[in-house]
């Protein structure tokens, strides 16, 4: 019997997925495009994640690869799936999401197309009842296009292209997809798929990133490495600065809330002097008004009330009707 030739590998952590793990598999094998196999990774999961990971796999006994492993977070599972992949491309997905079952083909087409190292897709954020809670994210055509995904996933990335470069997912708190992008947009010859979405990124309200929030002061030093590599892969395009100041801003206003006003006030005294000789201009205003076309509209509402609360130095007024921490 003829040996199948696989393309891609898609990689997936798995962390006491039971809940959605099927549909994820499902949406992986079902690929319309032949050459697609599965690299799962069980992350010392305490549920059924594994059981269900062997029934798929014997089902697939070629298509589907299962490591089992000890807990050692999202970041250095990822690692591991891309030292281990052979194949010419490989891409990765969440537990918790699924793939349009045209996925690897289109993205695997346009890869071809243009010899690219890099792929980039759109999204789709469908809920509990897959209803879509957003908008459906299109890249567009915009010089922003790449920054409206910044995620590892809805991606197809060239195996030799990352291992030549030493591109690793960051192993901290927050940003570890941020800092994989930035490293591969420095370098990558790349193809945005303007009008594509074959991602289906599932608002999970259980999951740990939905219910558990940060606190300020405990994420500080996770934000400050990653405005280090957000430094260190600056390309001096005014869609990177903003990106930059949006980011920070995310940052603010996601650990903030449940934040008192006194620790709000004084992180972000921490953060100005993190950035004073790093990151000119920051905070002064600079994309108020004049923001980068192709920016969703929810960030430039929000990036711009923060700007606005900043230059006018009333940011503790805002800091005292946000903030429900004590």
């Amino acid at each position: 019997m003829k040996k199948q030739k696989y393309s891609i590998t898609i990689i997936l952590p798995v962390y006491n997925g039971e809940k959605y793990l099927a549909r994820c598999i499902d949406s992986v094998v079902g690929q319309t495009l032949d050459g697609v196999k599965l690299l799962a990774i069980n992350d010392g999961s305490t549920d059924r994640s594994l059981a269900i990971l062997e029934k798929y796999k014997k089902l697939y006994p070629g298509q589907i690869d299962i490591i089992d492993q000890e807990n050692m977070g999202v970041a250095k599972t990822r690692n591991k799936g891309i030292s281990l992949t052979e194949t010419e491309y490989l891409t990765f997905i969440d537990q918790d999401d699924f793939l349009d079952l045209d996925f690897c083909e289109t993205l695997y087409e346009e890869a071809g197309s243009g010899d690219y190292d890099l792929v980039l897709s759109g999204y789709r954020r469908p809920g509990a009842s897959l209803i879509s809670l957003h908008k459906n994210m299109k890249l567009g055509k915009t010089k922003y296009a790449r920054f409206r995904s910044i995620a590892i996933w809805g991606k197809l990335h060239k195996t030799s292209f990352v291992k030549e470069k030493g591109i690793l997912v960051f192993d901290t708190a927050m940003g570890e997809d941020i800092v994989f992008s930035l490293r591969e947009y420095k370098h990558a010859k790349m193809k945005v798929m303007n009008n594509y979405i074959g991602y289906n990124w599932f608002y999970n309200g259980d999951s740990v990133s939905n219910t558990k929030q940060k606190s300020m002061s405990v994420m500080l030093p996770s934000l400050f490495m990653l405005l280090d590599e957000i430094r260190e892969n600056d390309d001096g395009t005014k869609e990177y600065a903003y990106f930059s100041i949006q980011t920070l801003v995310y940052f603010i206003l996601w650990t903030g809330h449940s934040a008192s006003k006194v620790e709000f006030m004084n992180t972000y005294k921490e953060i100005i002097n993190f950035t004073v000789d790093k990151f000119e201009n920051l905070f002064r205003g600079k994309f108020i008004i004049m923001q980068p076309r192709g920016t969703p509209i929810i960030n430039r509402i929000a990036t711009s009330l923060f700007l606005i609360f900043v230059k006018t130095n009333t940011l503790g007024l805002f800091a005292s009707i946000y903030c429900k921490g004590k």
